[in-house]
């Protein structure tokens, strides 16, 4: 067997079997903590900064899902970026719950939940080992970086994409146990419904690179095997990555045409890697 045909054990096609107690007990664990940090989100307010935008005063949002809100989420941008996913999903939390924001914030701690739930599963499902995969999911689901984007009702993009991307991983290791188009096409639908969510997703691709070397061992760093098995690593993500550069040039050409891109006439190259550096060393 060739390397780059190398399938690790973990992702080796497994028949019948019941889901294991102790994933239920992990679930259950990472449930317990999110919720015993981030429930009291139910009662917080809209805050001034990008609600208004997102909710408060878009009309969009507003109208709940009609036929028509459904036709301007797609048609539309928010905040300079087209997100027609992102802005469905509020569009439903307003038919829930009308101007409620409590009713917001428990959308986006359901989705902060089912993404920690997800790495579990998906960082299993690479490595097989369960006490380091359940251990990274409890350590996502309460690390601070993230109660921006769970608690702060504009970030919906942040756990929304967040949800797709693990999807699209979980999905990419199941079309690696048995390489269908089918499970291909999972692959693509889930990282299409990740960019419409937030477009910073346009990485995956790359992401998806990294796996195939570790921990999927699908790459070859060695000299003479690099190239022979990069190619056929790279020719198979090649609907992926025209995804990636068509989102990339539409969120460039919606930003510009917002005047939220700056040009080089206003701030050189120069100007931009001495900020670079000196950012860094900040």
């Amino acid at each position: 067997m060739s390397f780059n045909q190398k399938i690790p054990y973990m992702l080796s096609e497994k028949k019948g079997g019941t889901p294991h107690i102790r994933n239920i007990i992990v679930c259950l664990f990472l449930t317990a903590i999110i919720l015993s940090v981030y429930i009291q989100a139910k009662d917080f307010e809209f805050i001034n900064l990008d609600d208004p935008l997102y909710v408060t005063e878009n009309h969009y949002v507003q109208q709940g899902l009609t036929k028509k809100s459904i036709s301007d989420a797609f048609t539309s941008t928010t905040g300079d970026f087209w997100i027609p996913i992102t802005v469905l999903s509020l569009m439903a939390d307003y038919e829930l719950y009308g101007m409620n924001a409590g009713g917001y914030h428990l959308t986006n701690i359901f989705f902060h939940l089912l993404n920690s739930i997800l790495l579990f599963f998906v960082l299993k499902a690479l490595t097989g080992s369960f006490f380091r995969s359940g251990f990274a999911a409890s350590f996502f689901a309460v690390h601070p970086m993230f109660v921006e984007s769970v608690i702060w009702i504009s970030e919906r993009k942040d756990v929304l994409s967040m949800f797709f991307f693990l999807l699209t991983i979980l999905f990419y290791s199941r079309y690696l146990r048995q390489k269908t188009i089918t499970r291909y096409i999972y692959v693509f639908l889930f990282f299409f419904l990740g960019l419409m969510a937030k477009p910073m997703l346009v990485t995956l691709p790359f992401v998806l690179l990294l796996l195939d070397f570790w921990p999927l061992s699908r790459l070859c760093i060695h000299k003479e095997n690099f190239v022979q098995t990069l190619s056929p690593l790279v020719t198979e993500k090649i609907p992926l990555f025209i995804l990636s550069i068509s989102f990339s040039i539409l969120t460039f050409t919606t930003q510009k045409r917002s005047d939220a891109v700056i040009g080089l006439e206003d701030y050189s190259i120069i100007v931009r890697i001495n900020n670079a550096i000196l950012s860094y060393c900040t």
